[in-house]
């Protein structure tokens, strides 16, 4: 198990992928000024399920990224292969209320929540979750969130989640950074 999984570089397939790295470059040297390189998995996140596009080329994308931050990607993550889990998770949500707000998105959306993948993602990455889609090797104690400021909502939507579960306890052990815009970013962090 990692100390620390950090998440940058968060994209939809939908997306041009040619972001400027630098924010997560500069991050990620703060990050292992604390910790050493080999105590950190370092994980990108492409949302193929939101809006789809199959015509996205994710090695291009990894080459893109650390090509400009000049770190290797320990993990790709495709949103697409949480579905499976997703399910796990909102049967552990011990708020009726909140569970069922959950399901009546679903049934009226014909899809799952960004939440609810938020929340199933942070689990499987703190090792909480079962999952192929990690090794042991690949989960962590804390987790590192560097994501555009436009997530806000949804992070917190999912770390409602997480509180309302039995893994109410992990909340601390993740931490998000958010940047606004593109191109040259500014950090927020929370």
């Amino acid at each position: 198990m990692k100390k620390i999984s950090v998440e940058y570089a968060h994209i939809y397939t939908n997306q041009d992928y040619k972001l400027d790295c630098d924010i997560f470059k500069n991050e990620i040297d703060k990050i292992i000024e604390t910790a050493s390189r080999a105590d950190i998995n370092l994980t990108i996140m492409v949302d193929d399920y939101s809006f789809p596009d199959v015509t996205f080329d994710y090695n291009q994308f990894i080459k893109h990224i650390e090509e400009n931050t000049n770190y290797k990607v320990d993990e790709m993550i495709r949103e697409s292969q949480l579905v499976n889990y997703c399910d796990i998770v909102l049967g552990k949500i011990n708020n009726e209320k909140l569970k069922n707000e959950i399901i009546s998105w679903i049934d009226n959306n014909k899809k799952y929540p960004c939440s609810l993948f938020i929340a199933t993602w942070y689990l499987i990455r703190l090792g909480k979750i079962e999952s192929e889609l990690l090794t042991e090797h690949s989960r962590a104690e804390k987790l590192i969130n560097i994501l555009p400021s436009s997530f806000n909502k949804f992070e917190e939507k999912g770390l409602e989640i997480i509180e309302n579960s039995e893994w109410k306890n992990e909340v601390v052990n993740i931490k998000n950074i958010y940047f606004d815009g593109r191109g040259k970013y500014s950090l927020i962090t929370k």
